[in-house]
């Protein structure tokens, strides 16, 4: 069995609680965290009731971590993913990640980011580290693609990476199999077809906007399957 060992770190006002493995979560601990989860995703995101509660066995079936954001000792935002080796390479998947509104603007995501990837590349060694998110959210690619050497899909045309993109469509694969992965454009078509946003989330530097919300590529049931390959030693 493994060790219920959660690491705690600060972050100005605020504490980082990180998990490594979601298995180290005591069973009986699961429900209410999720139950949290589901009225913290509840003030960002249009979902069916439970949401998250009602995935808890898929969700603790995978390799995957979490973090954990307390204020005040109250629990105000989480962010989970997945580990996969995907033909050879070795990927992190950032599942979901929300802070309450109110708690937003502050660094937490980069900060959280951040963590994850460089605790991921030190257990990769020598391996490439690749990231993978679903998103309509500029932000997060944005926050995302900061780590990386390219992220796709790429608001410049010209820097395509095929050889990216079809990692992308291998790990899209296993994760959304039900959703076609259209490439290189990166869209997933329909994941996003009972799930949305309550208020757009917008970038400030346009040409990231623009890929996001002046796409014609992209409907409002759609997403980006986002890919891209960490610079090796990056700093936090």
């Amino acid at each position: 069995m493994e060790t219920y060992e959660p690491r705690a770190m600060a972050f100005g006002a605020y504490t980082m609680v990180f998990y490594l493995r979601l298995t180290c979560l005591p069973q009986e601990e699961r429900g209410a965290l999720l139950r949290r989860v589901d009225e913290i995703s509840d003030s960002i995101w249009l979902l069916e009731p439970h949401y998250w509660a009602k995935l808890e066995e898929s969700l603790f079936a995978r390799d995957a971590g979490c973090v954990l954001i307390r204020h005040a000792d109250v629990m105000v935002g989480y962010s989970f993913y997945q580990r996969l080796h995907v033909d050879g390479a070795r990927v992190v998947h950032r599942i979901t990640t929300s802070l309450l509104p109110e708690h937003q603007g502050k660094g937490l995501y980069t900060a959280i980011t951040g963590r994850i990837i460089a605790t991921e590349q030190q257990a990769a060694g020598d391996e490439p580290l690749y990231v993978t998110l679903r998103t309509s959210n500029p932000i997060s690619w944005a926050a995302n693609a900061k780590w990386c050497t390219v992220m796709m899909p790429h608001p410049d045309p010209s820097k395509t990476d095929m050889a990216l993109c079809e990692l992308g469509r291998q790990v899209a694969q296993i994760l959304f199999p039900r959703d076609p992965l259209e490439i290189p454009s990166m869209v997933l078509r329909g994941t996003y077809a009972s799930i949305a946003y309550r208020e757009p989330q917008h970038h400030a530097t346009p040409e990231i906007d623009r890929m996001f919300f002046q796409n014609p590529t992209l409907s409002s049931q759609d997403a980006f399957f986002a890919i891209g390959k960490v610079r090796r030693f990056a700093s936090v």
